[in-house]
């Protein structure tokens, strides 16, 4: 008992002295006198965030926004196990409120940038720009969207609509598989006409792989390189299944390649050889798939 009166005593009498000698500092201190001046700036720029914070966060390489509607869940069934895309079913409006949910758990956790593949973009840049979140914006290019459409023309509209604000726009095509021959030709042309990148979901799962093959007697990597759509870089996305030759062109051809891990994981795809395309100094990022992808 009386070793811990003394340690009391002990320890108050260390306090008082401590914030005895800090009074006296502060006394010091304000004795001083003020610069004349203002001290500097300490960057060129100032911006007055009104209260705000700013920190930095996450940058989502792709995903498909809206599709958080399906979260946890695949598909919707309807009678006799048949099923149906729910996505058929969504307009403008859904479209919108359903991007504003996902911008939620973008931010929730931690990611103030993404990059959107959907063929209504509309509402999509509209949510994005009143959330305040930046979206780099690009169609899903395939056979059945471009039917009685031409491909220059939503390429160019969508440069000059929706890259504004807190927008961008790319050029995207939804995968080899949705897209003949024809279309990719047509594409190719737009691309090295305008020296534009690409954005295409690629080598996915081994089967679409091999479908490629037997089509043109080469990888979907390669297909694409013999086309030109990779004569000014790009991104890939997926990329669970290249070969040694594939990772090479990429390299050489300045691509960008992004994983989807949970996405991957969740249609049992497989998992991107993520260290041997860094070690061939390939950029890769980290996307969603869509945040509906369990375990994303």
């Amino acid at each position: 008992e009386f070793r811990r009166v003394l340690f009391r005593s002990q320890l108050m009498d260390s306090l008082h002295d401590f914030t005895s000698a800090y009074t006296k500092w502060e006394v010091e201190q304000s004795k001083k006198p003020k610069p004349e001046k203002p001290l500097p700036p300490m960057s060129d720029k100032e911006v007055d965030v009104k209260g705000n914070l700013i920190f930095p966060t996450f940058k989502c390489a792709h995903t498909h926004s809206p599709r958080i509607l399906l979260k946890s869940l695949t598909d919707l069934k309807i009678a006799e196990g048949a099923s149906i895309n729910a996505e058929a079913y969504l307009n403008d409006d859904y479209i919108y409120w359903l991007t504003k949910y996902a911008i939620l758990e973008y931010l929730k956790n931690g990611i103030g940038v993404i990059a959107d593949m959907y063929n209504s973009l509309d509402a999509i840049m509209a949510a994005s720009n009143e959330s305040g979140i930046r979206n780099s914006l690009s169609h899903m290019i395939n056979n059945d969207f471009v039917k009685g459409k031409d491909i220059i023309h939503i390429y160019e509209n969508g440069f000059d609509v929706y890259k504004k604000d807190l927008c961008d726009y790319r050029v995207g095509i939804h995968s080899e598989g949705a897209a003949d021959i024809v279309l990719l030709k047509e594409i190719s042309a737009y691309v090295n006409a305008n020296k534009k990148p690409i954005r295409v979901h690629l080598s996915e799962k081994e089967e679409e792989i091999a479908k490629c093959k037997e089509k043109y007697g080469k990888t979907q990597v390669e297909l694409f390189r013999d086309l030109g759509l990779f004569n000014y870089g790009g991104t890939v996305i997926h990329m669970v299944h290249p070969n040694e030759k594939d990772i090479q062109i990429l390299s050489d051809m300045n691509v960008n390649v992004v994983t989807c891990p949970g996405a991957n994981a969740n249609v049992g795809a497989g998992i991107c050889p993520v260290k041997e395309l860094i070690d061939k100094g390939i950029n890769v990022g980290v996307g969603l798939g869509a945040p509906s992808a369990n375990l994303s």
